[in-house]
């Protein structure tokens, strides 16, 4: 007697994790255009720089260059458009205070200021 309800309780418990891997969806935000020109990402700093194509995701930790300007989209459909030549890296995933007791999840998206050389 027991058997029978345990055993149809593992079937809805595989079928909801099967369900719910099946529908995860990345939030990593992505790469959605490029203006032609030089676009390079890097898994991290100690990596060296790759070409990257329209609709990669930029994973946390990862830094993106722009020579000619692009545009990346977040999971919440939020754009941000970059100038030609910026270089910013991505953050994990962290708590944004929205006020009381609310909370948001949000990535920081940080410019990086390459130090200039002195001609010589």
């Amino acid at each position: 007697m027991v058997h029978r309800p345990l055993a149809t309780l593992l079937v809805f418990a595989s079928v909801g994790v099967v369900a719910q891997a099946g529908a995860a969806v990345s939030s990593d935000p992505v790469l959605a255009s490029t203006h032609g020109g030089e676009t390079l990402a890097r898994r991290n700093r100690f990596l060296p720089w790759h070409p990257i194509e329209k609709g990669r995701p930029l994973p946390a930790d990862s830094e993106l260059s722009c020579s000619t300007g692009c545009t990346v989209r977040t999971l919440d459909g939020s754009t941000l458009t970059l100038d030609p030549g910026t270089h910013i890296s991505v953050s994990q995933t962290t708590f944004v205070p929205m006020g009381g007791m609310f909370a948001a999840l949000g990535r920081r998206f940080e410019l990086v200021v390459q130090p200039k050389r002195p001609e010589v």
